[in-house]
């Protein structure tokens, strides 16, 4: 499997250079319910419960991580900057 991947991101790279972001975000989610294996986790519960708690904090921290990444992008912060009088140094308008 590795070497799959590995043949494939040195054939591909140049193809998947120009391809929009949002066409490779829109792969990745089309693949990603194919990762997760929910009669692995419950074979995991049977087996042992702190095995199934990790899973479970593995997957909660991806999708915590995922959740930060979308609201960062959703509410960008903004900061308006005023230029120094007699200098090139910018800083914050709120600045005192």
């Amino acid at each position: 499997m590795a070497i799959t991947v590995i043949i494939s991101l040195q054939l591909l790279t140049k193809l998947l250079y120009y391809t929009p972001i949002t066409i490779l975000a829109s792969i990745i989610l089309f693949v990603l319910p194919g990762l997760i294996d929910i009669k692995e986790a419950y074979n995991i519960w049977k087996v042992d419960k702190m095995d199934f708690l990790a899973c479970i904090g593995a997957f909660l921290g991806v999708i915590m991580s995922f959740s930060k990444v979308t609201i960062s992008i959703l509410w960008p912060k903004i900061e308006m900057l005023g230029r120094i009088q007699g200098t090139d140094v910018f800083c914050s308008v709120r600045h005192e």
